[in-house]
């Protein structure tokens, strides 16, 4: 791909329509493509069961009329399977209407398919010179500091499918755990935040914009901006810790973009895609020249490396979790201590990070078949965690 102009191109809430979404950009010319959620990859009739999508759009069960991944995962000479592996990487994220039977097995990111990379719940990776950071799901204040189960540990048959029946809807909650690798994170280099729920600043900004952008196109919006619903504030001080060039956001099923400016004068763009409709497709995909390094040396599968400081971040908060839960439990009954919580966890990490070794750091990503193969070894290299229910 190195012989002409690479493009980069970004989708908001895909809701499994590949082939709508490789018929406006250029697979052979695209050297990352980011999926902003709502992926839908779901390749037979039993995935409805661990995804959560309106019953009116199951289509009695004909998983080809909900998405294309079955076309692309149960036959890999199809002219649509053929176009998407001419992508150099295809990087998405989860959202809301996902099969988390999937997705549940890669909670810190993996191969879905050869180019196609899953970023977990939540994730920093590096490709081609860019550094980018992923988390999945949407913030609801119910779960967000729970832990999270699983629903392939639950016992197989009628208990896994009650199971799945009650906690489909939780399992792609945000988890404020998952994501505090993000608050202590301490480099400032981050390129791109792939995120499918929205930071509550962009509301705030004080942008005269978003009469005429926003509220014109959603004046339903208005009430929950007022009343804080709309937006997450913990994606706020993920943002103002993270400070990257550009957050891409989905979900809201609008094109946005604003500036959120610091005190120093920095600043991060955001941008909000729509999902692929008739007629205002262009809204749902942005495309522009590859912002990254040209180049076809190997570094890992389709280039990509896991971030080494992510990493030993991770797992201190790994090591510590259950002193960082009691500490998080606070936030249940009393959400506005969050300040005062995260001060804690910080001056813990402070005093501890040196002491964190990662001795042989699975940094390159490998596909499998197995999906649980590849989060079995991230456990063991990077967490030292052999026992759970992925070793059940």
């Amino acid at each position: 791909m190195s012989g002409s102009k690479q493009y980069m191109a970004v989708n908001g809430c895909l809701h499994g329509q590949f082939e709508q979404l490789l018929s406006l950009i250029d697979p052979s010319n695209t050297d990352l493509l980011l999926l902003l959620g709502d992926l839908q990859l779901l390749s037979k009739k039993q995935d409805l069961s661990s995804c959560s999508i309106p019953y009116k759009y199951t289509y009695g069960g004909d998983i080809s009329k909900i998405t294309d991944f079955e076309k692309i995962m149960n036959n890999k000479n199809d002219k649509l399977a053929q176009s998407l592996q001419q992508i150099g990487l295809v990087l998405g994220i989860g959202g809301n209407h996902e099969n988390m039977g999937l997705l549940e097995l890669l909670p810190f990111g993996g191969f879905v398919l050869p180019n196609f990379f899953y970023m977990g719940f939540c994730n920093i990776i590096k490709y081609k010179g860019l550094k980018l950071c992923g988390i999945s799901g949407i913030v609801n204040d119910s779960n967000v500091y729970k832990d999270r189960e699983f629903g392939f540990s639950q016992s197989k048959g009628l208990e896994q499918t009650q199971w799945w029946r009650l906690n489909k809807v939780s399992s792609y909650h945000v988890r404020f755990f998952e994501t505090l690798p993000l608050l202590l994170y301490e480099e400032d280099d981050i390129d791109f935040v792939m995120t499918h729920d929205w930071p509550q600043n962009v509301f705030h900004n004080e942008d005269p914009e978003i009469e005429n952008r926003l509220l014109k196109i959603k004046p339903f919006f208005r009430d929950d901006i007022k009343s804080g619903k709309l937006g997450s504030t913990l994606y706020d001080k993920i943002m103002d810790n993270l400070r990257p060039e550009i957050w891409f956001s989905a979900h809201l099923h609008v094109k946005y973009n604003t500036t959120i400016e610091y005190e120093n004068g920095d600043s991060t763009q955001f941008v909000a895609l729509d999902k692929l409709m008739p007629r205002r497709l262009a809204d749902g995909v942005k495309q522009f020249e590859f912002p990254g390094e040209s180049t076809d040396d190997d570094v890992g599968n389709c280039c990509i490396e896991l971030d080494e400081s992510f990493l030993k971040v991770q797992k201190w908060c790994y090591i510590n979790k259950e002193r960082i839960f009691n500490e998080i439990k606070i936030l249940e009954s009393t959400p506005t201590e969050i300040d005062n919580v995260l001060a804690t966890i910080k001056k813990w990490h402070q005093h501890e990070k040196d002491s964190v070794v990662i001795e042989k750091a699975l940094t390159k990503p490998f596909y499998d078949e197995n999906v649980e193969e590849y989060t079995k070894q991230y456990l063991m290299m990077n967490l030292g965690i052999n026992v759970g229910p992925f070793f059940s």
